[in-house]
């Protein structure tokens, strides 16, 4: 099983924001990993309303690939 942004692609406006997920291959092994975009492509400035009421002026950027550090339980 793979995780949705690999079929759907994804989008944010956060460069440093990362995803955990549980990847099980087809012999049945889990492993899970964190991923962090490495490279992406930058969409229009966008100007939308902050929860405080702000307009503030976001650039979304679309992931094209992601960085891969698996994680380990503590003790191994």
């Amino acid at each position: 099983m793979k995780p949705t942004h690999n079929y759907t692609g994804h989008a944010t406006f956060d460069l440093t924001e990362g995803k955990i997920h549980r990847i099980t291959s087809e012999d049945g092994k889990t492993r899970i990993v964190a991923l962090f975009p490495k490279a992406w492509k930058a969409g229009a400035p966008q100007s939308m309303s902050a929860v405080n009421g702000q307009t503030v002026t976001m650039r979304p950027y679309h992931v094209t690939e992601w960085e891969e550090i698996e994680l380990r339980p503590v003790g191994e």
